[in-house]
């Protein structure tokens, strides 16, 4: 077996032992990920590695290739455009319908009602296998995409779009392009901080 032959098998084993289908990230960080775990365990293929799989071998693999740390909020101008051009918006026209979701602290700063923090829910989402939520006005998605594959990252952009309400809004990161398809389905709201709008 040559080496493409035998990180194809690994990849393989893995979403069949352990249900992560890796072919959805980019083969090179896909690789420069592995050759961290080969490095770790005195190991020069990938065949050699797949004979180290146990337990405690796939948690630090899975810590390997997922991205633990992400500095979400760290682009300021991002946060203050998203508050000024789409959060004040839609508080706005909530509000004017009589929805009063939020308590203001002051011209800047708002506090969600006691009642509308019950509905909140953390759960754990798969964004390509998992049915898409609907019904949203906006998702936050970054530093996400720049791990998938091209066609992943089209598919993403795809279900986006479909979660999203008419004329509500998207937010990547800035390391992360709107792809020619994508510039079909989101318009610029504000190019810069890379918020988009649904078409």
């Amino acid at each position: 077996m040559n080496e493409d032959q035998e990180f194809c098998t690994l990849l393989e084993r893995i979403k069949r032992e352990r249900g992560l289908d890796c072919r959805q990230y980019k083969v090179n960080f896909l690789k420069r990920r592995l050759a961290v775990r080969l490095r770790a365990r005195g190991v020069e293929s990938y065949r050699e590695y797949a004979r180290l799989l146990d337990d405690e071998e796939y948690e630090k693999l899975f810590e390997a290739l997922t991205i633990n740390l992400s500095y979400f909020l760290r682009d300021r101008t991002t946060f203050e455009a998203l508050r000024e051009k789409v959060l004040k918006p839609l508080i706005q026209e909530r509000e004017s319908r009589g929805k009063r979701y939020f308590i203001p602290f002051s011209d800047r700063e708002y506090s969600l009602q006691p009642e509308i923090k019950t509905l909140v829910q953390f759960e754990q989402h798969d964004l390509l296998a998992d049915p898409p939520p609907r019904h949203l006005d906006l998702i936050l998605c970054r530093n996400v995409l720049i791990y998938f594959s091209r066609q992943q990252q089209e598919r993403l952009f795809a279900i986006f779009h479909e979660a999203l309400n008419e004329g509500r809004y998207l937010v990547t990161d800035k390391t992360e392009i709107l792809l020619p398809f994508a510039s079909k389905l989101f318009k610029p709201l504000d190019w810069r901080e890379h918020i988009y709008m649904k078409r």
